[in-house]
């Protein structure tokens, strides 16, 4: 008897942690709709033909901190996203640097999607940099800062220099992908990965061609910069260019930064 008793006190306290987080949970995106919490909207479209598994992983924390429209399909802090399908997130714009990769498999269940591992996976990497008023432009509430990113994971500045990081291990690619914001650069990165370039290095054929120093980013002419192919650091050795721009646009609060996988390789 006073054994059931222990695990009847044990389902009730369940119950109610349960019922605590599905309340803070709740508030949390009332917060959010009432405008109480500064936040980015993202929207995230599958144009491929089949099921995407998304994941949005931030620096300090995994996942990152978001609240995601009722209609989206979360497990395993991933969203499956069907084919021709979207998914709303607002995003706090304390929530810093962050990422998001995504893959047409789930996680394997018992492991917990990590978009700061893409690069070791060969993953196709999303950057973004959620930040307040401080970290933007005047006049912004908030915004979130925005790039693709296929750079090897043991690329450096130095190899890129010497043979465009020939010797590394595979681009960060593995989805074609679009990021535009209303009015700001938008930028698309697409295979089919193949040797390119003045080292017959393996990156995106469709990526822009970083090798040729361009003075755009983004839009539709293929020679400028669509992507960060390696560090592009402008201190140490083997810097960039501090006149040359980097691919990497804002988009501001009231704006919504949309990112679409495209279909393809």
């Amino acid at each position: 008897m006073q054994q059931r008793h222990g695990f009847n006190c044990v389902l009730r306290l369940l119950s109610l942690l349960l019922a605590l987080a599905a309340a803070t949970a709740q508030s949390v995106a009332q917060d959010f709709a009432n405008g109480l919490v500064d936040a980015v909207t993202v929207e995230i479209v599958n144009h491929r033909t089949q099921p995407i598994y998304v994941a949005f992983s931030a620096r300090t924390s995994l996942p990152a901190q978001a609240v995601w429209t009722p209609s989206c399909l979360r497990f395993n802090n991933e969203t499956r996203i069907g084919p021709g399908g979207a998914c709303r997130a607002s995003v706090p714009t304390s929530v810093g640097p962050s990422r998001i990769c995504a893959s047409e498999y789930p996680t394997t269940q018992g492991k917990s999607p990590n978009c700061y591992d893409a690069q070791r996976t060969n993953q196709t990497i999303v950057e973004t940099n959620f930040v307040p008023a401080l970290g933007c432009e005047r006049g912004d509430k908030g915004c979130v800062w925005y790039n693709v990113n296929v750079t090897p994971v043991d690329c450096t500045d130095c190899e890129w220099k010497t043979n465009n990081c020939n010797t590394a291990s595979g681009p960060a690619y593995n989805l074609p992908v679009n990021l535009s914001c209303p009015g700001e650069a938008s930028f698309t990165c697409q295979g089919p990965v193949a040797s390119i370039g003045p080292h017959n290095t393996r990156y995106p054929a469709a990526c822009g061609a970083p090798w040729l120093n361009p003075n755009c980013i983004g839009g539709l002419n293929p020679t400028c910069l669509q992507a960060y192919f390696y560090p592009m650091s402008a201190l140490g050795a083997c810097k960039y260019p501090p006149s040359l721009p980097q691919p990497i646009a804002k988009c501001p609060m009231g704006k919504t930064l949309t990112i679409n996988f495209l279909d393809g390789p």
